[in-house]
């Protein structure tokens, strides 16, 4: 059955602003990423030591929410804002369909 559910959530900076240093945030959140790493704000991207993430980015668009499309822009804005906290990019795989 396909259906609509209502779920608790917690913005990700209420989480973080419980912690002085964190060695190791891993985000996999089929898609979600884009939302997260827009709501992070600079104090909390700054406590983090290293950032495991899987991005979904494809080449076109994806469609994450029903009023929202990630976009090459998008995908570059998030990207940027991670490469200027002080963190480097490693690209550990790549599919063709991406």
């Amino acid at each position: 059955m396909v259906g609509t559910y209502n779920i608790e959530s917690i913005n990700i900076n209420d989480v973080l602003n419980n912690y002085d240093n964190i060695d190791l945030l891993k985000v996999d959140v089929e898609g979600a990423e884009f939302l997260i790493f827009d709501e992070i704000n600079n104090n909390n991207l700054n406590k983090i030591s290293q950032i495991s993430l899987e991005w979904h980015h494809l080449k076109n668009t994806y469609k994450y929410h029903e009023d929202s499309v990630v976009t090459k822009e998008l995908f570059e804005k998030l990207h940027n804002k991670i490469l200027d906290s002080g963190f480097k990019s490693i690209k550990t795989s790549e599919r063709p369909d991406y």
